[in-house]
């Protein structure tokens, strides 16, 4: 009678390991050129589950599955945060799986507090003013704004590191609007 029991432990333990994949992500900063371990939450829409990570950790996610990743960087220059989203597709088939994700420098900063009052942007610690493009190590187009005094003065648009279109921000008079 107790073998059944082990017998079903093992076959969903089996199971388990073979729709979940150990990924593990660290950040590219380009503003101070080093690979990070940063704190982030991952999200899964479709059963909207939550996970907390803590920086250098992995987590288990399911395989052909969509995802969204947030993590937050204190600014060394005037103590305000930034965040960064991704959105995650796993399609690996490897048991475990480390991934590096591009931490733009065009960043959306505010003061820390719950509820934000002032957000302004930056590229790493220069605030943002007239036409600003990000360009990768590789020459693609990551971002591209226009700012007067770090508020954004048309829509900011985000690019994948291929240069295809990845998000457009729509601002007016300086407030967001609606993200496409």
């Amino acid at each position: 009678m107790t073998e059944y029991p082990l017998t079903l432990f093992m076959a969903l333990f089996v199971l388990g390991q073979y729709f979940q994949t150990e990924h593990k992500f660290v950040f590219f900063d380009p503003c101070s050129d080093k690979v990070l371990e940063l704190d982030y939450q991952v999200w899964k829409p479709v059963s909207d589950t939550e996970v907390e990570v803590k920086a250098g950790q992995g987590v288990d996610l399911e395989k052909d599955s969509y995802y969204q990743l947030s993590t937050h960087l204190k600014s060394e220059h005037n103590g305000w945060i930034a965040t960064f989203d991704f959105n995650i597709y796993t399609q690996h088939q490897q048991n475990k799986y480390v991934d590096t994700l591009y931490l733009h420098q065009l960043r959306s900063m505010w003061n820390g507090l719950l509820h934000p009052q002032e957000v302004e942007f930056y590229f790493c610690n220069s605030r943002c003013d007239g036409v600003i493009e990000e360009v990768d190590s590789n020459g693609v187009i990551r971002a591209k704004g226009k700012f007067k005094k770090g508020i954004p003065a048309s829509n900011i648009k985000f690019f994948d590191k291929k240069g295809n279109l990845e998000s457009k921000w729509i601002y007016k008079n300086g407030n967001l609007k609606k993200i496409e």
